[in-house]
């Protein structure tokens, strides 16, 4: 993949996580705001920094020539689109879910479809069910006791 394209990409999926968060968090108010304000806030500038830097290194890329297939830009096309649908997935699924069984979700499913799976599928499946367990059990120690922010609730957690 070329690295102008994966900096487009990382910046579209960042901006639109961030817009989506954004519209979930008008349901809070007062102090429990300030951490969502600034986690939306660093999301959204991060994407705008790769977005940008995305066009810069294409610039750069087709100057020097060195562009890869329009296949392959297709094939990436469609994992970005898959990323960002998902992503809007995540923000419907997590008023019905709750926050962490919806994360859990979309990151498991994520894994499985993007990852590499040249060591297998069940080892890709394993790999994806660790690393969803993990991240999501991280973060729920930190917004529980760390942060003490309340996370939407659903129908599992």
């Amino acid at each position: 993949m070329p690295k102008y394209l994966q900096d487009l990409c990382s910046g579209a999926v960042f901006i639109c996580i961030g817009l989506a968060f954004g519209l979930q968090y008008s349901q809070l108010s007062g102090v429990s705001r300030i951490f969502p304000e600034a986690l939306i806030s660093l999301i959204s500038l991060g994407g705008f920094y790769y977005f940008i830097k995305g066009f810069v290194r294409r610039r750069k890329e087709n100057a020097e020539g060195t562009g890869e297939a329009e296949s392959k830009e297709r094939f990436l096309f469609m994992r970005l689109v898959y990323i960002l649908f998902s992503a809007l997935m995540l923000i419907f699924l997590i008023e019905y879910l709750g926050f962490y069984s919806a994360s859990f979700l979309f990151l498991f499913i994520s894994h499985a479809y993007l990852a590499n799976k040249k060591n297998g599928k069940m080892k890709t499946m394993r790999d994806g069910l660790v690393f969803s367990l993990a991240f999501v059990s991280a973060v729920w120690f930190l917004f529980h006791y760390v942060l003490l922010v309340p996370t939407p609730a659903g129908l599992l957690i």
